[in-house]
């Protein structure tokens, strides 16, 4: 192989390494980021179903992810509810995928849910950096259905 060759086939290799390696970050979100979700009632007769799903790193050893999930109404008002949702698998039934770099995870909040107010509903979570094993997640969110 000329050299001109090989130095070109080491560019390449390290170019690559370089942006696989860089891009091994895509989808993180810091701890101090906070997921917003937001939910029009209309019918507010109508029960829903609240679930929360998470984007964790297959790297994560902690047995909780420890979120705060703020809740604002659409008139006034605001709730918040500290959670310590179960990771570990062995732990608890729940629908999860782990692809080797993350692990897809959805847990149930509420059932039989009643939004008493017309209008838009903010959810918002954040990591509970209080505790000691919070770490940086991929997506994270709440997925609302009308049952």
């Amino acid at each position: 192989m000329a050299p001109i060759q090989k130095a070109v086939k080491v560019i390449t290799i390290t170019l690559v390494l370089t942006l696989l390696l860089s891009c091994s970050q895509v989808g993180m979100f810091p701890v101090t980021h906070k997921h917003q979700t937001k939910f029009l009632a209309e019918d507010t007769s109508s029960f829903h179903s609240i679930d929360i799903y998470a984007r964790i790193p297959d790297s994560y050893k902690g047995e909780n992810l420890y979120i705060i999930l703020d809740i604002i109404p659409p008139r006034e008002g605001r709730y918040s509810d500290t959670l310590s949702l179960p990771v570990r698998m062995d732990r608890i039934p729940y629908l999860g995928v782990d692809n080797g770099r993350w692990r897809d995870m959805k847990w149930n909040y509420r059932n039989n849910v009643k939004f008493t107010q017309p209008g838009e509903w903010r959810f918002y979570i954040r990591r509970d950096t209080s505790q000691p094993d919070s770490c940086a997640t991929g997506a994270i969110g709440l997925l609302i259905k009308k049952m």
